[in-house]
This record gives structure tokens, C-alpha cells and sequence, in this order.
């Protein structure tokens, strides 16, 4: 008998076909396996990056606090730092309180109000002025001391390059520096003038015209005060207030003054003859 190979029948034709679908397969486990190789790359990558910004940033900080340390000097105020007009970076705090109450001193020994013939001086000491050095020193000690680390540099910086302004704080006594305001004012004022006019040589008539008065306006004038203390300065502007308006204007006795005199009788009342003409006088 005659033994019939199946090869060529239809289970050896799906078997040829499943041959050769395997080698059109292996690319895609191929693609697979690269992809993969590359995220791991790309991770580790992403690792060492992010350990060297953090690395950078850490030597950032480092190198900040080093140049912190050198600015920062001996232990005294930092560079760069003003109490009012006085510079006392590089000072000590006692070194520079006394710098800054002698400048005080100074700028206060005579506070003016006003200018030119209006003006009034006297000493700080008539309206207790006070200035409070101690507190403002302590302020400009602390700068680039306290906070946090960015804020103690950036302070530091700042001060040192962009420099600081401390304002010093001045004080008063107000009963006394109303009751100076109040003497001021008696000079200051003036009461308005009414218009009028008078009769010349010849019957001409000339008219005096009015003049507006003066007010000292207090509550500005002690604002103004507040303010020269704030800025160190020793001179206050006078404030003026409304003008005091006067009764009688000048265009009212333009309008009803006489043009011209063109007579004049004199009574004498002890031997003056008539005896209604002397009363017509009392009644005018």
C-alpha cells in the first residue's frame, strides 16, 4: 500500500502559513523592548538632572551665606543703613544712638516758624521735643539679624548696595506747642480794614481802600509741625488761614462818596446866633 504524504494538504498549508507570519512578528517585540530601554534611559536621565539643580542650589545657598557672613562685618550695623540724616553702618549701637541724638541736637537747638518778619524762633525745649534714637538704632541693628535666612540676606544685600533708610521718630508735648502756636497767632492776625475816604486840600475826594485781614490756621500750622519732626527739620511753614473780609469794600465807597466838595459852613456853638441850626447839629 502506498502511504500518501499529507504535506501538501490543508493542515500543511496552515502550517506553512503560520511559518512564515512568525518571522513578520519578532519587529514589534523588537519596537517593544527599545521603547522601554529608552524611558529608562530618559528616567535616569531626569534623575541625574534634578540632582544636579538640587546640587546647584545648594552651593547658590551656600555661596549666598558666605557673602552674607562677609557683608554682615563684626557684629556692628550693616553698611549702607541711614538713621534720619546720620550714617551709622559699620557703628556699634551705643556709637551710633549718641551720633544720632547729637545730630537731633543739633537740628533742634532752634525751630522757626515761619519766614522773613513773620518769623518766630525758639528752643525745642519750650515745646518738648523728644527724639527716640534708642528705638530707631535698635531698628537698624536688626536688619539682616532677624527673619528668616532669604530675608537676612536680602536685607543685607539691599542695605549694603541699594542702602536703608531708618526714620527716626521725634515727639512733642502738645499743651506746649499749642500754647506757642497761640502767641504766634496773636502777631500773625490782623483784623481787616473797611474802605473809606477823605476830603484833600481843594475839595478833592480820595478814597482809602479796604484791606483784607490775616488768620493763623492752628491746626495746619501744628500739622506742619508734625510733619518738620517727621523730616528732621527745624523750620515750619506758617499755614494761613480765610482771610477776614472787611464790611465795607472799596467799590461800595466808590459808589456813594461825594465827586467834590463844593462848600463848607462851621458852627460855633457858643456864639453861634442861630439857635436852630445848633439843634439841627445835635440831632445830625
Amino acid at each position: 500500500m502506498k502511504e500518501i504524504s499529507k504535506e501538501g494538504g490543508p493542515r500543511a498549508a496552515r502550517k506553512l502559513g503560520r511559518d512564515r507570519q512568525e518571522p513578520s512578528e519578532a519587529p514589534p517585540r523588537s519596537r517593544r523592548s527599545r521603547s522601554r530601554k529608552d524611558r529608562g534611559q530618559k528616567s535616569r536621565y531626569a534623575l541625574r538632572r534634578g540632582i544636579a539643580l538640587v546640587a546647584a542650589a545648594a552651593c547658590f545657598i551656600f555661596a549666598g551665606f558666605a557673602f552674607y557672613s562677609l557683608l554682615a562685618g563684626d557684629g556692628g550695623i550693616q553698611r549702607g543703613v541711614r538713621v534720619g540724616d546720620v550714617a551709622v553702618g559699620e557703628m556699634g549701637k551705643e556709637e551710633a544712638r549718641a551720633a544720632v541724638e547729637k545730630n537731633a541736637a543739633d537740628t533742634f537747638k532752634e525751630i522757626s516758624f515761619g519766614e522773613g518778619p513773620d518769623a518766630v524762633s525758639m528752643n525745642a525745649s519750650e515745646l518738648g521735643v523728644k527724639v527716640n534714637a534708642a528705638a530707631a538704632v535698635e531698628e537698624a541693628y536688626a536688619l539682616g539679624r532677624t527673619g528668616g535666612p532669604f530675608t537676612r540676606l536680602s536685607e543685607t544685600i539691599g542695605a549694603s548696595f541699594g542702602g536703608t533708610q531708618i526714620d527716626l521718630k521725634a515727639s512733642y508735648d502738645e499743651g506746649a506747642a499749642r500754647s506757642a502756636v497761640d502767641r504766634i497767632a496773636n502777631e500773625f492776625n490782623r483784623e481787616p480794614k473797611d474802605a473809606t475816604f477823605t476830603v484833600a486840600e481843594g475839595g478833592d475826594v480820595k478814597v482809602q481802600p479796604a484791606e483784607n485781614g490775616r488768620a493763623l490756621d492752628k491746626e495746619a500750622t501744628l500739622a506742619n509741625l508734625d510733619g518738620a519732626l517727621r523730616n528732621m527739620s527745624g523750620k515750619v511753614p506758617l499755614a494761613e488761614g480765610p482771610a477776614p473780609k472787611p464790611e465795607i469794600t472799596t467799590a461800595e465807597i466808590q459808589k456813594s462818596k461825594p465827586e467834590r466838595v463844593i462848600g463848607e459852613y462851621q458852627t460855633d456853638f457858643l456864639w453861634d446866633s442861630n439857635p436852630n441850626r445848633k439843634e439841627n447839629m445835635k440831632l445830625a
